[in-house]
């Protein structure tokens, strides 16, 4: 389903009039679905489930190298969130702790430390907090070498083109197409547009919660349930005993 397929779907459930477009279309009813539609999946784009992860088809991998002395590195352009314990310093074989708290920061940059730092600590952060709109990686202590390193990372582009080749975060003509689930998108948008509208929403929101967790549940093979667990990755491990045998 498109973006108008989509609206026209939801239009035809709510009783309005369907829209033959939406992009650049003067009617207030198809500009007040779009903006609903955008500020929705927006919000299901970066949603999480209990293990930290999301929608498995917005996330990518992003290598880069080190480079001597240098401590802030570029995130990519598309940059969503984190997927947690995803940092690894692949010249090393470990991974690079963080996210680093303001505090520690300042032990690490203002502090006396009487030896280096023999595991990595990143920290996301803009390289002047006042001026700079742009996020980037800096890692403790600088690098003295050219090493690989790789993340993981949720995309803030939720949407294709009809052709599968361009990627975005916002609805810019009839025929995009988003990622994820079209269907949990229209229940969405019929809950926000009955809400914005002044009308009862509350069974279709109680609809769509349940769909929405059901869905999340399923991108990692769980069951829907409410409790949230810690889940550690299992970590290669030598024996006490027998060494060398």
């Amino acid at each position: 389903m498109s973006l108008l397929t989509i609206v026209q779907s939801v239009a035809d459930l709510v009783g309005v009039a369907r829209p033959s477009t939406v992009i650049d279309n003067g009617d207030r009813t198809a500009r007040q679905m779009l903006a609903l539609l955008n500020r929705g999946g927006k919000n299901l784009a970066g949603i999480k489930n209990a293990w930290g992860g999301g929608w498995q088809i917005l996330e990518r991998e992003h290598v880069f190298n080190t480079v001597v002395d240098r401590a802030f590195y570029e995130l990519p352009s598309d940059f969503g969130s984190l997927l947690g314990e995803t940092i690894w310093n692949r010249a090393d074989f470990e991974s690079v702790r963080g996210p680093g708290s303001p505090s520690l920061w300042q032990v690490l940059k203002s502090g006396l430390q009487t030896s280096p730092q023999i595991q990595e600590t990143y920290r996301i952060r803009r390289i002047d907090e006042a001026t700079s709109p742009v996020r980037q990686m800096f890692i403790d202590p600088v690098p003295a070498a050219v090493e690989e390193h790789v993340f993981e990372y949720v995309t803030l582009n939720w949407i294709g083109n009809q052709g599968g080749t361009v990627f975005k975060a916002a609805f810019t003509a009839d025929t995009d197409v988003p990622l994820f689930s079209e269907n949990l998108l229209e229940q969405d948008l019929t809950w926000r547009f009955r809400k914005a509208k002044g009308l009862d929403y509350g069974a279709d929101l109680a609809e769509f919660e349940v769909e929405r967790d059901r869905k999340i549940a399923a991108e990692v093979g769980a069951t829907v349930s409410l409790a949230r667990r810690r889940f550690r990755l299992p970590v290669p491990n030598t024996p006490q005993t027998g060494f060398g045998e």
